[in-house]
């Protein structure tokens, strides 16, 4: 990341060996590679899937701008998200 790329940790919650993790960033076009530092150290802790959901920091809306999911087996699946 450069200078000026800041991402924040929301909210975290794990039930039934799944991780969600909510980030605020400054360029939601990194979400793939927040989504991947956020994962390498969860990678060995049983986890079925990590979903990491993110927002725009400035632009509140009801829902994520972008939504990284990761399976041991799938790997990493970016899926863009809107209004």
């Amino acid at each position: 990341f450069k200078e000026g790329e800041a991402w924040a940790v929301r909210k975290v919650e794990s039930a039934h060996h799944v991780l969600v993790v909510n980030v605020d960033a400054d360029r939601v076009g990194n979400a793939q590679k927040i989504a991947t530092e956020i994962v390498a150290p969860v990678r060995d802790r049983g986890f079925d899937e990590v979903l990491v959901y993110v927002w725009a920091t400035h632009r509140h809306k009801q829902y994520a701008d972008r939504r990284v999911q990761w399976t041991p087996k799938g790997g990493y699946t970016e899926l863009v998200m809107g209004d």
